[in-house]
């Protein structure tokens, strides 16, 4: 899980990175498609962080709640301290 932490670290810098650009050049559809393309690589890390939850929790947690989890800004330093 702490693999999928820093992953999710990268992939947040990274779409906040291309959602920057993009604001300033709103128009561009090469930036608009860079964003794009990170929000749904940092989604896809999200829906396996959750998954992970889900497993680690055995179901005491649901899939839909351990995914607004991973949205909490104090989720890394839960799953840091668990893992």
């Amino acid at each position: 899980m702490k693999e999928l932490l820093k992953k999710l670290e990268a992939a947040v810098k990274a779409g906040n990175k291309a959602d920057e650009a993009w604001e300033r050049e709103p128009g561009n559809k090469e930036l608009e498609k860079a964003f794009e393309k990170a929000y749904r690589k940092e989604y896809r890390i999200r829906e396996e962080l959750a998954a992970a939850v889900v497993t680690l929790t055995h179901g005491k947690i649901d899939m839909k709640t351990a995914l607004h989890m991973t949205y909490n800004p104090k989720f890394a330093d839960i799953i840091k301290r668990m893992a």
